[in-house]
């Protein structure tokens, strides 16, 4: 089984796609780090050595790379993942879909307390960093929306993230 995680910038995909791996005694893969170690550079020096089109092409084609693998995988997508390429329909074809979900203030103050050099919201003021979180969250959330499993990553404690791995084993098309 192929399991996508889904979900805005700082909800937890990398931290919680760990946990979820180990319940599921599944291999872990974080996109954005196998595109960075395929490339041998940061997302963020591939954004500035090229266009944002150019990384979505290479995302595509490693997110495509990644799900050939024949063992059980739970791979952590980048935030903007679903919504290009076709690519929510291909993770929903080759698996299940959770969507780790946030509100906008939660983001905010996530990724404003990371000091985040993500390439999307560099440079951007708390009020410019507001402002592009709740418009682009709400762009996203219609792709968000059609994954299989909808989550609230807010507080995850065992007993939640035990709750989500057996929905996750019991979901079937």
């Amino acid at each position: 089984m192929k399991v996508f995680l889904i979900g805005y910038m700082s909800v937890g995909k990398t931290s919680l796609g760990k946990k979820i791996a180990s319940r599921l005694g599944a291999s872990f893969i974080d996109l954005d780090h196998f595109i960075e170690k395929s490339e041998g550079k940061t997302i963020s020096e591939i954004w500035s050595a090229h266009s944002e089109g150019y990384f979505r092409d290479l995302e595509n084609k490693a997110l495509q790379e990644i799900a050939k693998d024949e063992n059980e995988l739970v791979i952590s997508t980048g935030g903007g993942t679903p919504c290009f390429a076709d690519n929510l329909s291909f993770m929903l074809d080759k698996g299940v879909v959770v969507w780790l979900q946030l509100d906008a203030p939660q983001i905010i103050s996530r990724l404003g307390q990371s000091g985040s050099s993500r390439p999307l919201i560099a440079g951007k003021s708390p009020e410019e960093l507001e402002d592009f979180v709740v418009g682009s969250l709400a762009e996203r959330s219609a792709y968000y929306e059609k994954a299989d499993i909808h989550f609230d990553a807010h507080d995850v404690n065992a007993e939640r993230l035990g709750t989500l791995v057996e929905k996750i084993k019991g979901y079937s098309r």
